[in-house]
């Protein structure tokens, strides 16, 4: 039993981690992304749902945060995002 609950402190402390490490993100490259277009192509949420997130506002009395694979999401959409931005830079650079 004690070590479930030392798992389940060290996945919660590892998902309050991710969600700070998107929230530094947002503060830093967040002016150069669409966060209503992000939130609804790749989360099918509303940018209202994205941004309680992202700043932990109170949602029904709690704090709302990103979950452990809606980190994982958000970080394979940011790579989708980053792939689509190469692409278009080779492509501009290969244009004659």
């Amino acid at each position: 039993m004690h070590l479930e609950i030392c798992y389940s402190n060290d996945m919660e402390q590892i998902t309050e981690q991710k969600n700070q490490t998107i929230k530094e993100m947002y503060s830093g490259i967040g002016r150069l992304l669409n966060f209503s277009a992000l939130s609804n192509l790749y989360f099918c949420r509303t940018p209202q749902w994205m941004m309680q997130r992202i700043h932990g506002y109170k949602v029904n009395g709690k704090p709302a945060f990103f979950k452990d694979e809606e980190c994982n999401q958000m970080a394979n959409a940011l790579r989708d995002i980053a792939n689509q931005l190469n692409e278009i830079a080779d492509n501009i650079e290969k244009t004659k």
